[in-house]
């Protein structure tokens, strides 16, 4: 049915590729087909099911494949052979995004048994062994 829907010719092709990749069509965009009459009589039943969402538990895409210890150690490890690591080395080294990388790495100087501590401030900021 749901191919149907998305090959049908009322559909506009704009709204037809958005679906694409869609597995439910959220009841607010269900309202709004019915409302202009994109849907076929006969296809306007598979609208008024109810759709049914369900949020994962925990992070869907996981934050990095390390474990904390193991981010930890590829960081001293990076600091060792090259003397400091940066935020974008970190984000890198382990696979995490800019803004969690920088989350991270907070905690580990606001950790003293880390081993490592901030030096310099802003763009300038490096993170060496404590």
């Amino acid at each position: 049915m749901r191919e149907y829907f998305l090959s049908c010719k009322y559909i506009p092709s704009h709204l037809r590729e958005y679906f694409l990749g869609c597995k439910y069509i959220p009841s607010h965009l269900r309202e709004y087909f019915l409302s202009l009459k994109y849907i076929p009589p006969h296809l306007r039943e598979y609208f008024y099911i109810k759709n049914t969402f369900e949020r994962t538990t925990g992070n869907p895409t996981s934050p990095s494949p390390y474990f904390p210890e193991e981010r930890l150690q590829q960081a001293l490890n990076h600091i060792d052979k090259h003397g400091f690591i940066t935020l974008q080395e970190y984000a890198n080294l382990n696979r995490l995004n800019y803004s969690t990388a920088s989350r991270e790495l907070s905690k580990l100087v606001a950790d003293p048994s880390s081993g490592i501590k901030a030096k310099g401030a802003a763009s300038h900021k490096v993170w060496v062994r404590s």
